[in-house]
């Protein structure tokens, strides 16, 4: 519950680009990714998203997110079981339909590495 409890102050990124949000409720996957992504270069801000039952994501009300805003290529990792995780895909695609997405699934980490590399030099050109 640790990873849950703290409240999220998104502000604006103090990083220059690239910048790279993960969003995924799961603390290992969340850590382990964000290594790979520090390692390629990427400033990396990490996201549980919404608790079910609890805080709504204003992404998934079609609302503005600093975070998301800030960044320059979102992963999404949140379960498309639940209908929070479908919720938050389909605001991040309706809301920051020009914004790459990366829906992370069960990939490895090195997989969405090289998604993040192809659309991150999408975002550059």
């Amino acid at each position: 519950m640790r990873w849950r409890s703290r409240k999220l102050d998104p502000k604006p990124w103090p990083f220059p680009g690239p910048r790279v949000l993960i969003e995924d409720p799961e603390e290992a996957q969340s850590l382990q990714l964000t290594q790979s992504l520090r390692t390629a270069g990427y400033a990396v801000a990490i996201c549980p998203g919404p608790a079910d039952g609890g805080d709504r994501c204003p992404v998934a009300e079609h609302e503005p997110c600093a975070l998301v805003e800030g960044a320059d290529v979102v992963v999404c990792g949140l379960p498309q079981k639940q209908e929070s995780g479908r919720e938050v895909l389909d605001g991040l695609r309706l809301r920051y339909a020009g914004k790459p997405v990366v829906v992370s699934g069960s990939a490895a980490p090195s997989e969405v590495v090289e998604a993040v590399n192809r659309a991150a030099r999408r975002v550059q050109s």
